[in-house]
């Protein structure tokens, strides 16, 4: 959720608290038991989405941390074929340029670069070992790039997941506000001669009710 997400959500509690406290005026039959149950029910789903997203940013941290280990671990083996290539190329001209690690690269073509070092490394195979690498450089190579592309897909999935579940969470929010327009003149009507109770209700509500444009107008005043 947003900052302001989060206080929209804050304020249906409180308007969730004050129906229940004022159960007792509001029949089982009347729109405003109608609609402060429906206001309850999508509190419940915007208490589940928000652990939901909570567990898709914590993911996407783990995602991040390994996806840069991952990365560096890759590029140590790149570096060291890279060192043995520059030792071969006094006596193969120009194999050196095929074991070149770029500096930058995203992802994606780091991972195009490995798929070709290994390629371009298996007739070589033997000549790298003669520089210490080991003998089974080709297959540690090949594990690291599978790893690196594994968290990668992860990283693709948590951020759908954390789109999808943010898209819910603004419909949710459209709905809960909508709601609470409704109990807005529900309550005032119900409480017209209770100063007490509508006061109450204006401090249950204040957040909730601000326009979503507020900020905007500031900006634009200024």
């Amino acid at each position: 959720m947003t900052n302001r997400e989060r206080k929209q959500y804050e304020a249906m509690l409180k308007i969730k608290e004050f129906g229940e406290a004022r159960a007792a005026d509001f029949p089982a039959d009347s729109f405003g038991h109608e609609t402060f149950s429906n206001l309850n029910g999508i509190i419940e789903t915007l208490t589940q989405y928000a652990v939901d997203e909570d567990t898709h940013r914590t993911d996407r941290r783990q995602s991040q941390t390994a996806k840069s280990v991952q990365r560096e671990a890759l590029r140590d083996d790149l570096r060291a074929m890279q060192r043995a290539a520059r030792a071969m190329a006094s006596r193969q001209p120009g194999i050196e340029e095929k074991f070149r690690v770029p500096l930058r690269q995203s992802d994606r073509e780091f991972l195009t670069t490995a798929r070709r070092f290994v390629a371009d490394a298996e007739p070589l195979a033997q000549e790298f070992i003669k520089y210490e690498l080991p003998t089974d450089f080709l297959d540690d190579l090949r594990a690291d790039i599978a790893a690196l592309e594994r968290t990668l897909g992860d990283k693709t999935v948590s951020t759908s997941s954390a789109v999808t579940v943010g898209a819910a969470i603004d419909e949710n929010i459209a709905a809960g506000i909508e709601a609470i327009r409704d109990l807005d003149a529900v309550v005032r009507n119900r409480y017209r001669n209770d100063p007490a109770t509508l006061a109450a209700w204006t401090n249950a509500t204040h957040v909730a009710r601000q326009p979503r444009v507020a900020k905007a107008k500031v900006v634009a005043a200024a």
